[in-house]
């Protein structure tokens, strides 16, 4: 992707772009759900484990991952994406690869999550197009 950024000729270039890609829908999910995953997931998302100190992921990332407003980047979309690409991206925050963390916010709930509560939470939200 940085090679591509760096051809963006201006902001509004940008912003553009951005729109564009926006304004784009899916056409469904890339796989199809696993149904146990997906109910563990969807429990995960919405409730989190008090156990562990895990935070529900709807508090920060909206119903669904769709955000809590849309001028809040701060807790981006993430329903919809590719569930290997969030399995990805959360152990990534668990391990401390990540370096776009506000405050620390995502690795320290990442580190509570095992790797069994990633795959269910990306498997319920790679379902929610």
């Amino acid at each position: 992707m940085a090679g591509m950024a760096v051809m963006v000729g201006s902001d509004q270039d940008a912003k553009d772009i951005g729109a564009f890609f926006s304004g784009q829908k899916m056409k469904g999910a890339l796989t199809k759900p696993n149904k146990e995953l997906l109910a563990k997931g969807e429990k995960l998302f919405r409730q989190g484990n008090p156990s562990t100190g895990v935070y529900g992921c709807v508090n920060c990332h909206g119903e669904k991952g769709k955000g809590k407003a849309e001028n809040i980047s701060v807790f981006p979309v993430i329903g919809g994406q590719h569930r290997d690409y969030l399995i990805k991206q959360l152990k990534e925050f668990r391990d401390g690869k990540r370096g776009n963390d506000p405050a620390g916010m995502m690795s320290g709930i990442a580190e509570k999550l095992t790797d069994q509560e990633i795959e269910a939470v990306a498997e319920y939200l790679s379902a929610q197009l």
